[in-house]
């Protein structure tokens, strides 16, 4: 489509990019680009829309994909959910909230749980 605008998260984790090659992120492979989409927004509602998009577009791109994971961030409340997009729907974390130390820890948790 030609007058369709380009999908931009508002972060992303990556693989296989040096800092200045970031304009030219991949949301399909060969190359090894987009790995975790970040969107932020002050309502889950519209944050949980955005994020579908970009999970039906990493399944797009890897049919073979099992799961999708992206990182949702409500700023007004400093809080981040992880949701996971897979085949049947979507699961997500509850809400961590940042702020506080014990939200820190679960998302450095959830993290490390999920990446291994």
């Amino acid at each position: 489509m030609k007058d369709a605008k380009s999908l931009k998260p508002d972060g992303a984790g990556v693989v296989g990019f040096e800092a200045d090659e970031l304009d030219n992120l991949f949301w399909s492979p060969p190359a090894e680009g987009m790995a975790i989409p970040v969107e932020i927004k002050g309502n889950w509602s519209e944050l949980v829309l955005q994020a579908a998009t970009y999970a039906r577009c990493m399944f797009s791109a890897s049919p073979l994909r099992q799961f999708v994971l992206i990182i949702g961030y409500k700023y007004n409340e400093h809080s981040l959910r992880f949701l996971v997009f897979h085949r049947g729907g979507c699961t997500s974390s509850k809400p961590l909230d940042l702020d506080k130390p014990d939200g820190q820890k679960a998302f450095i948790h959830l993290l490390v749980s999920i990446l291994t």
